[in-house]
């Protein structure tokens, strides 16, 4: 088991024992323990919100720690309770210990009233009870872990036959339940346009339009379906919980475009959106898959496996009309080598972890002497002069049929013409945009037989996208609604990746990537935009 476990103590000396103590007494019985030091509760709180990796575990924290990094000691404050108040309160539900110089009645009391606290006075025993304390705790972990249960639904919406159906199952526990649903096609019509519309709305206004549309699909799909309604509710309201669901959409293409992510109650099991809560994901109907989608196989969950970074950075005019018939210039994405240098070292440096295999990068150079294609082969790198304007092309797809490529990022553009058609774009000599229909990229993914796509790239989950991509078998994929900003894209793909290999799980690590990118940044729309599809069967 994995554990990561947070040291909040502000003397070195101390903090160094009590790591010394942590880690060989949890090593010993089969850990692998992660240790982060913080000295400040200000330090704490950055570990706890921004570091992914300690989310969950273990929280080390002496009664006695400074504000910040600037402040004097005061133990007056005793701002370490403080911080485990603050921890509990935002409900992040990780065990800790608080250790004292001194216990007395009072104390103890207050500690015992914080969930999943232990007060550890510094005495003799401080050893054992430290040790102790922290083995029932992960014992506790994985007793839960192992008696989950979750609820499965998969709701069909087939929009050619108007009318639906869902099926209903519990994990962990018998259940199971099955019926048809009353769709009203011409609500379903209103909430595409409403959906496709959202990209317009300003900042102000669009999560308004979000939230009402959210609303809406609750009513036709739940409110309006009794049977569903009280079946789902009942299953959840006993103790599972929304956060235990599972939801899935089978649709046909005409579903397609309707923002079902957006399912929103202010009701007995949730004052929220249901995707920043619990796994919403996406199955074509009537289309198979060479393979599992990545980690729900024992050859991608025990590796290695081959990650491929398409650095597609093109920019300019492009020989084609854009959504108001005007020619398109497409812009520079001057966040793009970011985004695809993290990934490169992030993925070679999971060789451990997930297993990691092959890692190439491939991206477009230009300068006065001309035009090359850079490909980096897990951290040695490689040039290739460009040969004629659609070298960049041949080389990719070279490469896509080299070699087994579990794993492939896109990052650059893509779009969608006024006809449905989608394309992407790769580089060209002086990076000029040389269009690729989605059906031929598509076509060479199912050569490489991946196991997921990630289009980091503008309106990549258009019907054309992903019914492409499925009918070429590509088991899993995440495409974007809308315009999306590449900075925030980087970001994106950054936190969803490390939460990925932490979790081997694309739905929850979207889950937990969408839910941390709000938290940054409400206003932008990018932590709506992500949908994931997934191709797996009953």
């Amino acid at each position: 088991m994995n554990i990561n476990v947070l040291i909040v103590i502000h003397d070195p000396e101390q903090r160094e024992v009590i790591e010394d103590i942590i880690r060989k007494g949890l090593s010993e019985d089969g850990h692998n323990v992660d240790i982060r030091n913080a000295i400040s509760e200000a330090k704490a709180k950055k570990v706890i919100i921004e570091d992914l990796k300690y989310d969950c575990g273990l929280v080390i924290t002496h009664l006695n720690i400074p504000i910040d990094n600037k402040s004097p000691l005061n133990e007056d404050e005793k701002r370490g309770f403080v911080f485990l108040k603050w921890l509990e309160n935002e409900k992040h539900n990780i065990p800790s210990i608080l250790i004292s110089d001194a216990s007395n009645p009072e104390l103890y009391n207050a500690a015992q009233k914080i969930a999943g606290c232990k007060l550890v006075p510094t005495s003799e025993k401080m050893e054992d009870d430290l040790l102790e304390f922290a083995k029932k705790e992960l014992g506790t972990q994985e007793e839960k872990k192992e008696k989950r249960k979750i609820v499965n639904l998969d709701i069909n919406l087939n929009f050619d036959q108007n009318a639906g159906s869902y099926v209903l199952k519990g994990v962990g526990f018998p259940y199971e339940d099955h019926g048809n649903l009353k769709i009203d096609l011409e609500m379903m019509e209103d909430l595409v346009k409403r959906s496709r519309n959202i990209e317009d709305i300003r900042k102000s206004r669009w999560e308004e339009e979000l939230q009402a549309v959210g609303k809406i699909l609750i009513k036709e799909i739940f409110v309006k379906n009794r049977t569903l309604h009280e079946h789902f509710y009942a299953q959840i309201g006993k103790g599972i919980g929304i956060e235990n669901a599972k939801i899935r959409f089978l649709i046909e293409k005409g579903a397609n475009p309707i923002f079902l992510e957006a399912l929103y109650s202010a009701d007995e099991i949730s004052n929220n959106y249901w995707m920043l809560e619990t796994p919403i994901t996406r199955r074509l109907q009537n289309v198979e898959t060479l393979g599992y989608p990545l980690f729900h196989d024992d050859e991608t969950n025990e590796g290695p496996i081959n990650c491929l970074i398409i650095e597609a950075d093109s920019h300019g005019f492009v020989g084609m009309k854009d959504e108001e018939g005007e020619d398109m210039v497409l812009p520079e994405l001057k966040n793009i080598e970011y985004e695809a240098d993290f990934l490169h070292e992030f993925f070679c440096n999971s060789k451990e972890s997930v297993k990691t295999g092959k890692v190439f990068k491939i991206e477009c150079s230009h300068n006065n002497s001309g035009s090359e294609i850079i490909v980096t082969k897990n951290n040695k790198e490689y040039s290739y002069k460009f040969s004629a304007e659609n070298s960049f092309e041949e080389y990719v797809e070279n490469i896509l049929k080299s070699e087994t490529w579990h794993l492939v990022h896109f990052a650059g553009h893509s779009f969608c013409d006024q006809k449905g058609n989608g394309f992407v774009f790769f580089p060209g000599k002086a990076k000029s945009p040389i269009p690729i229909e989605i059906t031929d990229f598509a076509k060479l993914l199912r050569v490489t037989k991946c196991r997921f796509i990630y289009l980091s790239s503008c309106h990549s989950s258009n019907e054309d996208f992903v019914f492409e991509l499925a009918r070429n078998k590509v088991p899993s994929a995440i495409g974007f609604r809308w315009k999306i900003d590449d900075d925030k894209a980087k970001e994106l793909a950054k936190i969803f990746y490390e939460y990925l290999f932490k979790l081997k799980s694309l739905e929850y690590a979207l889950l937990e990537a969408r839910t941390k990118m709000r938290k940054l940044d409400s206003d932008n729309k990018i932590w709506a935009a992500p949908m994931l599809i997934m191709q797996m069967g009953d």
